[in-house]
């Protein structure tokens, strides 16, 4: 083939790359105006409800949603985020060394949605799907023609079962599809003999993170699904910044987070030149946080001589999944005793506190370290 044929394709392959880029984009960017505009929708639904429907809101024990104001495209933020996200262990964990998990509670504390902890059956029957297709009269209804079922004649129970199809697809656990997945169809069908107790029978908040994420390392223009502002939220309580100053024993934090709040905070940790990628603001200590008191957002280490006698009790090669496995649990009761001696700690900073108030000016500069013997615990070994 000839140098300048060679060159011909070369400049034909640039360009449909160039093309098929150009394509990827604009089908993002229009993704994300159809769910921010989702998210507009939603909003504006929520503050024409009547008193009654809100009423109803609250005993299905997501009162919190009514409350909420932001409506800020967040987007690269999200997918930054969503990027550094573990979802087999709802850890997410950023360049800069910053580890924090989430949990049920965490979740609870950002959205206040219920947490019930009980599980559902993810796969729907086919008497299910019948009965919910039946009842939106389409096998994929979008989020404009369930706004569409809301009527001065709904009932009580359609308008539970409408108002948590908005809730989940649209601000929870949304998709890509733009549809509500079938996977809440089981915890939806017994709305109207189960009402005070559908949120309990939802699943874990965490699900709502950990179901969604697509695998954007490999699809980097793909939006991927889940309850985007936990995330955000979460990312924005942990940032160092004079603008805002929220009391970290509020909760939900979710309804305090206005738009120009948010804007703000984007703004500010954006970084210079690069829209898309963020972490410019310094970051918190969990203890400032309104996360403080979670007992295993920290993932602790465990002591070199506590791996090497672990490693002593399997040493075929054979037994690396039951190795791994007394490394998990061990590391959660190494996580769970470091919680409980707290008091302990608090006992023994308290004593060394007060020892060194009421010492002289002479012994104000001994370098003495307080008598640990009151409060260190003690294990006992076998």
């Amino acid at each position: 083939m000839s140098t300048a044929n060679e060159s011909v394709l070369k400049k034909t392959d640039i360009q449909q790359l160039q093309i098929t880029e150009l394509s990827e984009d604009n089908t993002r960017k229009k993704q994300k105006g159809v769910m921010l505009d989702h998210l507009n929708m939603f909003l504006i639904f929520l503050s024409n409800l009547t008193d009654d429907q809100k009423s109803l809101v609250r005993k299905l024990g997501f009162g919190s949603i009514l409350h909420i104001s932001c409506n800020s495209n967040v987007d690269d933020l999200f997918h930054w985020l969503a990027a550094q996200f573990n979802t087999s262990t709802c850890i997410i964990k950023l360049e800069n060394g910053f580890k924090f998990q989430f949990t049920d509670n965490v979740v609870h504390k950002i959205l206040g949605i219920p947490c019930g902890g009980l599980r559902i059956h993810t796969i729907p029957t086919d008497q299910t799907v019948q009965f919910m297709n039946t009842f939106l009269q389409s096998a994929n209804a979008t989020q404009e023609h369930i706004f569409s079922m809301i009527s001065p004649t709904t009932t009580k129970e359609d308008f539970s079962r409408i108002f948590m199809l908005l809730a989940l697809s649209i601000l929870i656990a949304p998709n890509s599809k733009g549809v509500p997945t079938k996977k809440f169809f089981n915890a939806l069908v017994d709305i109207d003999s189960d009402l005070d107790t559908i949120g309990a029978n939802l699943p874990c908040p965490s699900w709502y993170i950990k179901l969604k994420k697509s695998d954007i390392r490999n699809n980097p223009s793909a939006m991927p699904g889940g309850c985007k502002l936990i995330l955000v939220v979460m990312h924005f309580e942990f940032l160092i910044t004079s603008e805002y100053k929220i009391p970290c024993n509020t909760f939900p934090r979710l309804p305090m987070w206005s738009s120009t709040m948010l804007n703000a905070l984007l703004a500010l940790d954006t970084m210079p030149g690069v829209k898309t990628q963020f972490g410019r603001l310094p970051m918190k200590h969990i203890y400032s946080t309104p996360f403080h008191d979670e007992p295993n957002v920290i993932e602790l280490e465990l002591l070199e001589t506590v791996l090497h006698y672990i490693n002593t009790k399997f040493p075929s090669i054979h037994n690396v999944e039951e190795k791994a496995r007394v490394e998990r649990s061990t590391r959660k009761f190494w996580q769970t005793f470091i919680s409980n001696s707290v008091p302990t700690l608090q006992s023994y900073i308290d004593e060394a506190h007060s020892g060194f108030g009421l010492q002289n000016p002479s012994q104000a500069n001994r370098t003495d370290e307080p008598t640990t013997s009151h409060f260190l615990p003690i294990m006992l070994s076998n």
